[in-house]
Order: structure tokens, then sequence, then C-alpha cells
């Protein structure tokens, strides 16, 4: 039962699920995707093909889409499938149905005992609150989900799309975006329409005072001289912060560029100093951010304030919390928001 154990632990923290509650329903070495490295695993444990498949035949179902330790979190997984997805027409299930022919749904385990989170435990939910993973069925998924579910409450905790991420309250919304894009594509505005619309704009722009044309800016839709005309430049922005922060705190330099501007001064800055973290083997877990304000400087300019939250892990001091108020200098460059500039407050 040990060995069980810490195969299901070492599993999920990988997102895995895997194969069947029947021994006669697959060859172990056809397996592919995440069954396939649980068997792997095993393997070189010295487990043998015959107790892998006992093993597996006690707590995964049979198509291979599902992990569980008991039938009460079978249950726990068949309900969450039927939630409504918010600001969708879909059940969960059937959304990721439809952005993925097969997807494993994972029972990881009460959300108190998984240490390495990326942000706050909710106030809201209780200490029986679990973990549940939702990914593609593949060795390298490309889109994976995490969801806080209890009995009375179920939020989206965070969402990987490719290199893109975003945690806690900014999930919901990053996976209502990847709908709109993915599943349900706006209708593209026609160049009669599209008239009408910067007609409206410069009017209400003509009409109003200093205030509020910035304000207008901000929120109005499309921006203008951006490739992205689905959103407003504080959508947009706010998807900016959300992955620069996990970049940043990843340490990924290699995908720092696709933030912040190649050109300016502070990518070098930063891309020095994120360097410098990782050769003194100082790790930085982003604990959760509040951005406060957006204010528009100019046409294609705008300062962003955020709150940010992190645990650090330094290897000479310990752990720590620490807590910083940010300024950003973010700029439209060639039709995408890049941020240039950077001050502590």
């Amino acid at each position: 039962m040990k060995i069980l154990r810490n195969g299901i632990v070492l599993f999920c923290l990988f997102l895995l699920t895997g194969c069947s509650e029947k021994q006669s329903e697959y060859n172990l070495d056809q397996l592919e995707g995440p069954a396939a490295i649980l068997v792997e695993t095993w393997r070189a444990e010295g487990i043998s093909d015959d107790d892998i498949l006992k093993q597996i035949a006690d707590f995964m179902n049979v198509d291979g889409t599902e992990l569980y330790y008991d039938k009460e979190s079978k249950k726990l997984i068949e309900r969450v499938q039927n939630y409504k997805l918010n600001g969708t027409e879909h059940t969960l299930k059937e959304f990721m149905a439809l952005l993925n022919k097969t997807t494993v749904w994972s029972d990881i385990g009460l959300a108190t005992d998984l240490v390495h989170t990326q942000a706050e435990y909710p106030i809201n939910y209780s200490e029986n609150a679990r973990i549940l993973a939702i990914s593609e069925n593949s060795k390298n998924p490309e889109f994976k989900l995490l969801m806080y579910v209890d009995d009375e409450n179920t939020a989206v905790y965070k969402v990987k799309s490719g290199e893109n991420e975003a945690f806690n309250l900014d999930a919901e919304t990053a996976l209502k975006l990847i709908y709109d894009n993915k599943v349900n594509p706006k209708a593209t505005v026609t160049k009669k329409e599209e008239s009408t619309i910067n007609k409206q704009v410069s009017e209400s722009q003509e009409e109003s005072s200093p205030s509020e044309e910035v304000q207008s800016d901000i929120d109005s839709v499309p921006v203008p001289e951006a490739n992205n005309t689905m959103e407003s430049a504080r959508e947009q922005i706010g998807y900016l912060i959300t992955y620069y922060l996990q970049t940043y705190a990843d340490g990924d330099t290699a995908s720092l560029g696709h933030y912040v501007y190649p050109e300016s001064l502070f990518y070098s800055e930063q891309e020095r100093y994120m360097k410098s973290l990782h050769t003194k083997g100082i790790v930085l877990d982003l604990i959760d951010y509040n951005v406060t304000v957006i204010e528009q400087l100019s046409e294609k300019m705008y300062e962003v304030d955020v709150n940010e939250y992190y645990t650090i892990d330094n290897p000479e001091q310990g752990f720590s919390d620490t807590e910083q108020t940010s300024k950003y200098t973010v700029e439209l460059i060639d039709g995408e928001f890049y941020i240039t500039g950077l001050e502590i407050l």
C-alpha cells in the first residue's frame, strides 16, 4: 500500500491519470501519455506487470480518463464534470471535450495538503475542499486546469494553456477567454460595423472631459492599432501582468521577451536579475497579486500599479514571505502590449 500511495502522489503532482478497472481492458506496453509514465515509474521500482495491473484496477476507470481514491472520489469527479462553466453555455466536461478529444481527470486530494500552491487558499472554502486536476491526455499536455471543489463551492484555481498561466481570480477569466477564442469565437466585425464603432468612439471622445476620455480608451473595444481587437486595453494589460509575473517567478528567461519588450533597458536588467536568482539558488513562489490601478498616460503608454505577494526560498536565509507594490510602464508596440519599465514603490 505504501508503494501504491507513493505512485498516486507522484502521478497526481504531474496531473497525470491513467488506465483501467479491468485487467483485460488494455496492454501495458501499448499505453500512451500519463498512463505510460506511471507504468514506467512502477516498473523502475521493481513492481511486476501483474501487480501493476492489479493496482491500477483499484483506482482508475476503464477508459483511462479518471483517477480516484475511492467511490466518493469518483462521485466527486462525476459531479464536477456536470458543473456549468462560468460565462459559457457548456458544462465543464463538454467544454473540455471541445478543447481536447481525450481529457484526464484526477482527484489530487485535500487542498490543504497541496503544499506547492501558487496562490493563497480561498477564504470561502472549507478544510474539506479538494483539488481536482484536468488536462489533455498527453505526456506533455499543453492545457491544464486545477479546480477547488467542496460540497458547496467550486472555482477555477489555475489554468495553463501553452506557455500562458493564470491563477486564482484571474483563472476563471482566463478560462472564459479560452472559451471565447477557441470554442465560441465572436463574429468578425464587418467594415460597416467597424466604421460605426469608430464613429461612436470619436463622437464620445469629443463630448468627454479629459479624464473621461482616458477611461473610455482603456475600456473601449477594439484598442486602436492593437492586433487583438477582441479585448479592451484593460483586459489585455491584465493578462500581460498575469503572464509576466508567473514567468518572473518561474525564472523563465526564455519566455521573458513575450511580455517585456526585448529592446527595453528593463528587459536586460530583469533578465540579468532573474539569472542571478537562479545562480544563487533562490526560488520565488508567486502567492497572489492584485492590479489596483491602470492609468493611460498617452495614446500608447500606460502605468499599472500591482500589489505582489511572494514566498522566497533562499538557501542561505530559509523561507520568508514578502510583498511589494510595483508600478509598471506598459506600452503598445507593433500592435502588442509590452512592459517597458518598473518602479518599486
